[in-house]
């Protein structure tokens, strides 16, 4: 139905003249629709057509006191790269290389690459967090940490998908002693960005069961 009206009677103007502005407003149309079905996230809907340019000049917007960090040097990608075992996806790894080491995201909350200080973040430099991820129960080894909600909730990416789709952790909803507090998220990295510039980025959700049977 709604594809169709792009088409037909909906994509007309008064003069039988086609309407410029009518596949916008029909794709207007249909996020909204699967926004409140559920089917698409608030961050997801926000973030349509929004290019990697794009989510990185708006970054730097918003950093208006100039209080970013300088970007990180390359050889602390790569140190981190190695490690995992995957390259870091393209749009993370800009925003480090060419914005700031850290201090970007929700609340400024992404961890540094190098940064010893933690000015904006009470968590180890991003290596040493992995690593001591990867040793948790269940943990795939390309899922790094990105940063901290607070209440212990946290957002990873997985660096083994060039989008960077997004995973988290929530041991006040799911088990965490079995590794079931992880779980995938229906959105990538770009999408979680679009969402936390636009600040209404949801909360990590976690999927309904299959509930913890080992504790």
């Amino acid at each position: 139905m709604l594809v169709g009206a792009v088409d037909g009677e909906e994509g007309m103007g008064e003069h039988g003249q086609g309407d410029p502005t009518a596949p916008m407003k029909a794709a207007v149309t249909v996020i909204s629709c699967l926004v409140s079905l559920g089917k698409l996230s608030v961050a997801a809907a926000t973030n349509v057509g929004m290019t990697d340019d794009e989510l990185i000049h708006r970054i730097r917007e918003q950093d208006a006191a100039d209080e970013l960090p300088a970007p990180a040097p390359p050889e602390a990608v790569a140190e981190l790269e190695t490690a995992v075992g995957h390259p870091m996806p393209r749009l993370l790894k800009r925003i480090y290389l060419e914005v700031a080491d850290g201090g970007f995201g929700r609340w400024g909350e992404a961890l540094s690459l190098t940064d010893m200080t933690y000015s904006f973040s009470d968590s180890s430099r991003l290596l040493e967090e992995y690593l001591g991820w990867r040793g948790t129960p269940n943990h795939p080894p390309s899922v790094v940490p990105l940063l901290t909600w607070g209440c212990a909730i946290w957002s990873l990416v997985d660096y083994s998908t060039p989008e960077g789709r997004m995973w988290a952790w929530d041991p006040n909803a799911r088990c965490p002693h079995h590794g079931h507090a992880l779980f995938p998220e229906d959105l990538t990295l770009a999408e979680r960005f679009g969402g936390w510039l636009d600040g209404h980025s949801d909360f990590p959700k976690a999927p309904a069961g299959p509930y913890c049977t080992e504790c």
